[in-house]
């Protein structure tokens, strides 16, 4: 448990932004080296190796500032699950074991990561989709790795199923058009820069190459295999930095996703897990990653320090504190349809930003007293935000005289309209979508005009009218994450059996 006041007295100088939340982190952090070992000892790792792993990843520069200063807590739990997934592949795809455990072990980070963040499932599952592929051409047992991926389909897809499901039905449902643009492509002049402007984060960069010479130099010729997933994990990682040109990719929704930024880890912890799979049985190799392991250490507490030192005082990140952090440029996401795109509106509280490793949405930005913004999706003008309007069918804006919103609920105070035909209000249109939309407590027909849901006039006639739109849980969802949390057990269950029979 030492480990656990080191990372608190890491967090410990970050004034305000984690005065309350440090302590969580720490421990979200400690059980990130705990599963990491647990892992490196499944995969077959002896004590000591496994330990130098748990480290070696913990601390890196990534790692340290995710779990200790952004307060991303969906982002830091899927973190802990990456470790399961790449010893699993190496295993299946490097070591050519077609046994149940390194299918169970895939299994265990594929759901881990499903439930805790899906960007960080989706960029893990993408390298090992190319992986599979890529040895399924030349390993000359392709029956047995393409049985070893299908079962591990069989034991994901239940698992992940809560996530993945409404996604793939709401897809399907609706021809939902990609963003033309986006403000926060628009104003990065280089989409790299999410990678190297973070504080500190350069030198944690020269881990993954001196690992990667390490094990070039004793290993080159020896393991066909090993090298798919090297080639993968070092493409991954060179796309993650500006020798890939991002630039080019400015206006698109690889720019919305943040991509180069979230190849990084990931990369980075299938170059960790080939090396000690490969070169920790060697006395110069083990002392060799023991010292990187320091920096690793000392690197991510740099991070940290620097961290805490540019954000000293701060009870709250605001727009105009938190640029400092950034690209030196706007990183807003949006600004309401009528205003204008310019330097000062887009560096105000009241719009959401979307930093480099933290999303910090201010309070301001749900409900903002002078002018009523939130956040509520995106259309063919890109990722915006829009007021809290609605709009007539004449093009007429009504503005509420009140609006109330949580989670589920939009709470609309409308005065009596005139306007005839429909009126759209501020939530975007998906088919398939379940909403329930009331007026003065009575359920009305709604359809979706322009991307919009949309009511008839007539039902805000006459006097002022308070219209409730609210999102329900439909039957579909709750039998798929009935499924999904119950699916862990099984794999669990398996786990345990296979043990037992041993």
């Amino acid at each position: 448990m030492a480990s656990v006041g080191v990372f608190a007295a890491l967090t410990s100088g970050v004034s305000g932004i984690l005065s309350q939340l440090q302590w969580i982190l720490a421990l979200m952090t400690f059980a990130t080296s705990v599963l990491a070992f647990v892992a490196a000892k499944w995969a077959g790792l002896k004590k000591q190796p496994a330990l130098l792993f748990a480290l070696l990843y913990t601390f890196q520069v990534h790692v340290a500032l995710e779990m200790l200063t952004s307060g991303s807590f969906s982002t830091a739990a899927g973190t802990m699950f990456i470790p399961f997934a790449f010893f699993g592949l190496y295993r299946v795809l490097a070591k050519q074991d077609f046994s149940w455990s390194p299918v169970l072990m895939m299994a265990v980070g594929g759901v881990g990561m499903a439930y805790a963040h899906l960007m960080t499932f989706l960029i893990v599952h993408l390298i090992m989709i190319i992986a599979f592929v890529v040895v399924l051409i030349i390993s000359p047992q392709r029956r047995h790795v393409f049985m070893a991926g299908l079962r591990y389909a069989v034991l994901l897809v239940p698992g992940a199923l809560a996530v993945l499901g409404p996604i793939v039905y709401l897809q399907m449902s609706n021809v939902l058009k990609a963003p033309a643009s986006s403000i926060l492509a628009q104003r990065t002049y280089n989409i790299s820069d999410f990678v190297l402007k973070q504080p500190g984060f350069e030198s944690g960069l020269m881990l993954a190459p001196l690992l990667l010479l390490l094990f070039l130099f004793r290993r080159f010729y020896q393991d066909k295999l090993a090298y798919v997933l090297v080639v993968v994990g070092v493409g991954m990682f060179l796309m993650s930095t500006n020798i890939f040109p991002w630039n080019v990719l400015q206006n698109t929704p690889i720019a919305v996703i943040q991509l180069p930024a979230r190849l990084l880890l990931p990369s980075l912890a299938l170059i960790e897990i080939i090396v000690f799979m490969n070169e920790i049985e060697d006395k110069v190799s083990t002392g060799i990653i023991l010292v990187l392991t320091a920096l690793a250490v000392f690197n991510g507490a740099m991070a940290v320090d620097n961290f805490a030192k540019g954000t000293k005082h701060l009870s709250e990140l605001t727009t105009a504190q938190i640029d400092q952090f950034g690209t030196g440029l706007s990183d807003g996401y949006g600004v309401p349809e009528t205003a204008a795109i310019t330097e000062a509106n887009t560096r105000e509280e009241r719009f959401w930003l979307m930093m480099n490793y933290s999303d910090y949405m201010p309070k301001a930005a749900l409900t903002n007293k002078a002018d009523n913004l939130s956040f509520i999706g995106n259309d063919q003008n890109g990722l915006r935000l829009l007021a809290h309007d609605l709009q007539a069918a004449s093009g007429a804006v009504i503005k509420p005289t009140k609006v109330n919103i949580t989670p589920q609920t939009m709470t609309l105070t409308v005065p009596a309209v005139t306007e005839t035909g429909h009126v759209k209000l501020p939530v975007l249109g998906y088919n398939k979508l379940p909403l329930v939309i009331k007026v003065d407590g009575k359920l009305v027909p709604s359809r979706i005009v322009a991307g919009q849901w949309a009511i008839n006039a007539k039902l805000l006639q006459g006097k002022t009218h308070t219209v409730t739109i609210s999102q329900q849980t439909p039957i579909w969802l709750v039998i798929m994450s009935a499924i999904s949390l119950a699916w862990p057990v099984v794999i669990i269950a398996m786990i345990i059996f296979r043990k037992v029979k041993k």
